[in-house]
C-alpha cells in the first residue's frame, strides 16, 4: 500500500461508535497534519484530538414507530443533510484530501464521495463499521433506488455503488481498517484498526443483553419478536434469576423488547443510552453478555483483558454462516435453537 499523499483527513460520522474507531485510529497510527471531523448527528467527541468539527443539527435516533412518522422522519434527515453539506463544503476547501468513512449507503457519505472522487488526488479509506466488513451482505437495492429519488428531490447527489457497500473492492478505495485484517474481506488491503483496551471487574450478579431492536424494522415485528424471545429464554436457562440490564440498540424501536423483557423477567433496568456499550462497561459491570450477532459482541471479545466475562450469541443471521464461524473462531459461546 502507497504511502498516505495528503496531510488533511476528513472523517464522516455516522454513529458514536464510528467516533470512537475515528479516535483510537488517531491516536495510534495516523499522521496526517489536520484532522477534520464531520458530524452531522453531534455526537460525543475528544475535542483535542481534532483541529476542526462540522457540527451538524440533527437528531439520527431513529424510533418513529408509523409508516407516516418514518417518511417524515426520512425526510427531515435529508434536508438537514444539504444543510450540513453546504457548512461543510466550505470548510473542507478545495485541498486534496484523505477521506474515512463507513460504507455509501449513509447519504451525507455517498455526496460527499461523489464530490471527492472528481479529484483523482483524494484518497478513500474505509473504516470498520462492524461485522459489514468481514462478509457480503445482501443489498437491498430496491431501498436504495427509493433514497436517490428522495435525495434528488432535496437535491443531493446519491449514486448507488453495487458490489460490496464499502467499496472495499474498487482500485479507487486505497484500504480498510479493521480489527481483524486477516478475517475481513479483502484482507490483502486490510491494516489493523487499534482500539482502546476494556478491563472491569465483573459483578456475578449483573447480566447484560445487548439489543438488536433495529433488526425489526428489517424483518418484521413477528419474526423479530420470536428470535428475540428465544434470545431471553437463554438468558433464563444459563444464568436463572439476576439483575438483567437491557441495553437497546441506538436506532429502532424498543417498545417491542420492553414487552417481552417484563414477560420473561419480570423485573429488569432498562440503559437507554447512545454511547457505545463497550464504553458503558464499566458502569454496568456483567458477568455475563448476551445478543444476536452484533457488532458490539466482537468488539468487547477483541478489547477485553479478563477471561471472566462470559460473551453469549443466539444466531439470528442464518444465511451468513461465516458470520457464526467468525464468532466461534473467537470462542465465543453459541447458543442453539431451544423451544419454550
Amino acid at each position: 500500500m502507497s504511502s498516505k499523499i495528503n496531510n488533511v483527513a476528513v472523517f464522516i460520522a455516522i454513529s458514536p461508535s464510528h467516533i470512537s474507531s475515528f479516535q483510537s485510529l488517531i491516536k495510534f497510527t495516523l499522521k496526517e497534519t489536520h484532522l477534520i471531523l464531520l458530524n452531522p448527528g453531534n455526537f460525543n467527541f475528544n475535542e483535542k484530538l481534532w483541529d476542526k468539527v462540522v457540527q451538524g443539527d440533527l437528531n439520527l435516533r431513529y424510533r418513529p414507530r408509523s409508516f407516516v412518522k418514518k417518511a417524515l422522519f426520512q425526510i427531515e434527515k435529508l434536508k438537514g443533510y444539504k444543510r450540513f453539506y453546504i457548512k461543510a463544503k466550505n470548510i473542507i476547501g478545495q485541498s486534496s484530501v484523505n477521506l474515512y468513512f463507513c460504507h455509501f449507503e449513509d447519504v451525507i457519505t455517498n455526496h460527499f464521495a461523489n464530490e471527492l472522487l472528481k479529484n483523482n488526488q483524494n484518497e478513500f479509506y474505509v473504516v470498520e463499521d462492524g461485522i459489514l466488513n468481514y462478509y457480503m451482505p445482501k443489498v437491498n437495492y430496491r431501498s436504495l433506488f427509493f433514497k436517490k429519488i428522495l435525495c434528488s428531490l432535496i437535491g443531493l447527489k446519491f449514486k448507488i455503488f453495487y458490489d460490496h457497500p464499502t467499496q472495499i473492492f474498487k482500485s479507487w478505495v486505497n484500504a480498510q481498517y479493521v480489527r481483524m485484517p486477516e478475517k475481513a474481506i479483502c484482507p490483502d488491503k486490510s491494516i489493523f484498526l487499534p482500539f482502546e483496551p476494556i478491563d472491569y471487574q465483573p459483578n456475578s450478579e449483573n447480566v447484560l443483553i445487548i439489543g438488536q431492536d433495529i433488526r425489526q424494522e428489517i424483518d418484521g415485528k413477528e419474526e423479530y419478536s420470536q428470535k428475540l424471545e428465544k434470545l431471553f429464554n437463554h438468558v433464563l436457562d444459563k444464568v436463572g434469576d439476576r439483575k438483567i440490564y437491557y441495553k437497546p440498540h441506538r436506532n429502532g424501536d424498543v417498545k417491542t423488547a420492553e414487552n417481552l423483557l417484563k414477560k420473561v423477567f419480570g423485573q429488569y433496568l432498562l440503559y437507554d443510552d447512545p454511547t457505545p456499550v463497550e464504553e458503558c462497561l464499566g458502569q454496568l459491570l456483567p458477568k455475563n453478555i448476551f445478543s444476536f450477532e452484533s457488532t458490539a459482541i466482537l468488539n468487547i471479545k477483541l478489547a477485553l483483558k479478563r477471561d471472566n466475562v462470559n460473551l453469549y450469541v443466539f444466531p439470528y443471521m442464518d444465511d451468513f454462516p461465516e458470520i457464526g464461524e467468525l464468532y466461534k473462531n473467537l470462542e465465543i459461546s453459541i447458543l442453539n435453537d431451544i423451544s419454550h
